[in-house]
């Protein structure tokens, strides 16, 4: 089975797999890397299938969604922090103890609350 017949989320974890593989791969070779890995919404899977505009999950999405992928996730990244930066955005939130595990900065675009953005302006 392709790529193509596995929901978003699914292919959207595969993905930041293969990012973090890749760093760790060029690293164990002293191959050149930058350092650090930029992912994008790799826990798509647990948005609100009723809410978001792509309606509901996917047979894979939902097995995915129940399961500890995200605490596992955070955890990974986690135990590779001496290899490299990641920085993650995504729209769900982190598992309850990923402020144990990293540094978690939420942009809420209020200004009352949280941070509005990636820059602070004065």
């Amino acid at each position: 089975m392709s790529m193509t017949h596995n929901g978003k989320g699914v292919r959207a974890i595969t993905h930041a797999a293969f990012k973090v593989a890749l760093l760790t791969y060029c690293q164990a070779r002293q191959s050149p890397h930058p350092g650090f890995v930029i992912l994008d919404t790799p826990l798509i899977t647990y948005r609100d299938p009723i809410r978001s505009p792509l309606g509901a999950l996917s047979p894979d999405e939902q097995t995915i969604s129940r399961s500890d992928l995200k605490e596992r996730f955070f955890q990974h990244l986690s135990s590779l922090g001496s290899d490299g930066q990641f920085i993650v955005f995504d729209n769900a939130d982190p598992p309850a103890n990923a402020g144990s595990l990293a540094h978690i900065e939420t942009f809420t675009n209020d200004r009352s609350q949280g941070r509005q953005g990636l820059f602070k302006i004065s």
